[in-house]
């Protein structure tokens, strides 16, 4: 879609499931899934937003999708989806199509979800319930595979994160009690940023603005089903940023439907 005039331009051919969309940082390519291939597997294309052609990076066996471009765009992560309770990461290298399995595939089947490269692309954060009861947020080293666990004294599931462009500061979400509560992190002294006190309700679609001085989500309350918030950084306060109209109903008051 072009900001300006709102004029559409599809990109893929129309016929195939085309999904699962992520950006280069860089700006100008991104990579999906399709089964343009055969109407089953779905593989993993490299395409410009000024082209239609697009480059197949990875032939799959099965349903995968793309996480995150490597910082200068030589290597995309990969989700190989199984089930809700198994899944795999991959490392794929977009020039020679190589594919590195990140995870182990060692008969103990466990749920990866995500990806995110640091700045400097040394490691990659995802959350995973491969060593413990619940989904931890973890940080994998690439150059030997190991993890840590940046959340294991979180006795909850973690169920969503972003990471600044600059990587310095993770946002992610936890599900405490079936309400998502916000948490803030600072990379560089491994510690918790203090996070104001939000209006009670669900929190959602966590992202950083492009230049990372900003917080951007989605909160739903009992008065308000559904607004933006933004949060400045340092954590000191948020912002509404739009106004669901509620059509006439009262924020403060409202009356239990008839049975």
């Amino acid at each position: 879609m072009d900001a300006g005039d709102g004029y559409l331009t599809r990109l893929t051919d129309g016929k195939s499931r085309n999904v699962g969309a992520v950006f280069a940082s860089q700006g100008g390519r991104f990579a999906y899934a399709s089964n343009r291939r055969n109407g089953k597997d779905e593989d993993l294309y490299v395409q410009s937003v000024h082209e239609t052609g697009a480059q197949l990076v990875y032939e799959a066996a099965g349903s995968f999708s793309p996480l995150d471009f490597s910082p200068y765009g030589k290597c995309l992560a990969a989700e190989e989806y199984i089930s809700a309770g198994e899944s795999y990461l991959h490392l794929i290298e977009i020039g020679s199509k190589r594919d590195r399995l990140l995870t182990p595939r060692d008969g103990k089947p466990a749920s990866w979800q995500g990806g995110k490269f640091s700045a400097d692309g040394k490691f990659l954060y995802t959350i995973t319930d491969r060593d413990g009861e619940f989904h931890e947020l973890v940080r994998m080293n690439l150059a030997d595979g190991s993890t840590q666990s940046l959340t294991r004294n979180i006795p909850w599931d973690v169920d969503d994160f972003d990471i600044s462009r600059d990587g310095r500061r993770l946002a992610f979400l936890v599900n405490e009690g079936g309400h998502a509560a916000l948490h803030l992190y600072d990379t560089k002294s491994a510690r918790e940023i203090a996070v104001p006190a939000l209006p009670p309700g669900d929190i959602s679609s966590i992202r950083f603005s492009p230049e990372g001085g900003e917080l951007r989500f989605s909160l739903s309350t009992m008065s308000a089903p559904g607004d933006v918030y933004s949060l400045p950084l340092p954590a000191a306060h948020f912002t509404r940023c739009t106004a669901r109209d509620t059509a006439g109903a009262s924020r403060a008051r409202r009356r239990s439907p008839a049975r």
